[in-house]
């Protein structure tokens, strides 16, 4: 399997970006390993045997070094994106847990408008009753008024007659 055939596998499976990508980095050492082999096991066939085997030794923990090192940082950086992700997914739950509170506020807000607009309906038909009602006393007061008018008149009549 070629490295091609590995990251197409590695992004076929449905694997975070982050795993996918140690896969990828893992599928290339292995690669570039093989022939380094194949190269060690031609020195080998020549006679250089101790030679090699010297070198072999510090290239593979020269190798193991850097591998562990890359596993460590690419470990770090997955606990970071881990961490990133249910951050996100916490606050995601909070903003939907709002969302709710929020429509449920929007509930009552639509049934406080429809008190409020029965209550004005109220108020208007209390005004207009008020209105009739003052303008009845309007006209009482009116007639009251008339009919003082005529008293007085009437006195200055009786008044004017008594003193002829």
């Amino acid at each position: 399997m070629n490295p091609t055939e590995i990251v197409k596998a590695a992004a076929d499976t449905g694997l975070s970006p982050s795993v996918q990508m140690i896969l990828v980095l893992v599928a290339i050492l292995l690669a570039l390993a093989a022939p380094a082999m194949l190269f060690l096991r031609d020195w080998k066939k020549r006679g250089k045997v101790d030679e090699i085997e010297g070198k072999t030794g510090d290239i593979q923990t020269g190798l193991y070094g850097h591998l562990y090192e890359q596993v460590s940082v690419l470990t770090q950086r997955l606990d970071k994106v881990h961490d990133e992700h249910n951050s996100l997914v916490r606050e995601n739950s909070d903003l939907k847990a709002r969302m709710v509170a929020l429509e449920g506020c929007e509930e009552m807000v639509k049934k406080l408008q429809k008190k409020l607009d029965e209550k004005d309906n109220i108020i208007i038909a209390l005004n207009t009753q008020l209105n009739v009602a003052f303008g009845d006393i309007r006209m009482r007061d009116q007639k009251i008024i008339e009919l003082q008018d005529r008293v007085t008149v009437i006195e200055i009549n009786q008044a004017m007659s008594r003193t002829q």
